[in-house]
């Protein structure tokens, strides 16, 4: 008996790639998926309701749309005295203002 395959015995697999199909739906379930990402929004200043250490970045939260991506201002504890996120708030201070603060001698200030 002859087992060996050849290309001319082997049957070929007629694979063609589409692109998929979007209906209205899909559009908009995708844009509503992307307005819940909360990736872009802004740094602020964090306050430490613990020690009143002054950070400026963003209170980590996990992004719906994206649970994967972790940015460098995300904090997940205090930097002085490591207390959780649920101890930390977000004041609506800009960056400049943060400076002026942090320069004063507020105290437990990052810089």
């Amino acid at each position: 008996m002859n087992s060996k395959l050849t290309s001319k015995n082997v049957p070929k697999m007629g694979i063609t790639r589409k692109d998929p199909i979007f209906t209205d739906e899909d559009r908009i379930a995708e844009a509503q998926r992307q307005a819940a990402c909360i990736c872009a929004r802004p740094k602020t200043t964090i306050h430490c309701l613990r020690c009143g250490n002054l950070s400026f970045g963003r209170k980590f939260r996990t992004c719906s749309t994206h649970p994967n991506i972790v940015y460098l201002y995300d904090l997940r504890t205090c930097a002085v005295c490591l207390g959780p996120a649920k101890d930390m708030e977000e004041l609506p201070i800009d960056f400049e203002t943060y400076q002026k603060l942090t320069r004063v001698g507020a105290p437990h200030s990052t810089r």
